[in-house]
């Protein structure tokens, strides 16, 4: 219906953006840029404009059972064997036990 034909529209406007500025910035760096070169490049220019107190840091969280006990596990997210970064924020604690921010739950079940 409608509602399909704008969707495909969309996606079609959006593919055609990337595709020009894809070639754009092939044409201006002279090659095709990678994933892998484009990370490559982010990270050289953060370290170049960023100061370490503001650069991104790898993404890497503690898993633990309650803050009263110690780390059981960690979780990190890597594409090709390195790890992905991330800018964070730190944000006073609130609310919860001791002061502390609430602590995310959720169910983690064994796959079958």
């Amino acid at each position: 219906g409608h509602v399909g034909r704008v969707c495909g529209q969309l996606s079609a406007g959006c593919a055609l953006v990337e595709g020009t500025l894809s070639a754009q910035l092939a044409k201006a760096v002279g090659r095709e840029l990678t994933p892998e070169l484009f990370a490559d490049y982010m990270e050289f220019h953060h370290r170049r404009v960023l100061s370490p107190k503001h650069a991104p840091l790898p993404f890497h969280q503690s898993v633990r059972r309650s803050p009263r006990h110690s780390p059981e596990g960690a979780v990190s997210i890597e594409a090709n064997g390195r790890p992905i970064e991330v800018f964070t924020a730190n944000f006073p604690p609130s609310g919860g036990q001791g002061g502390q921010g609430a602590p995310c739950r959720f169910a983690a079940a064994a796959a079958p």
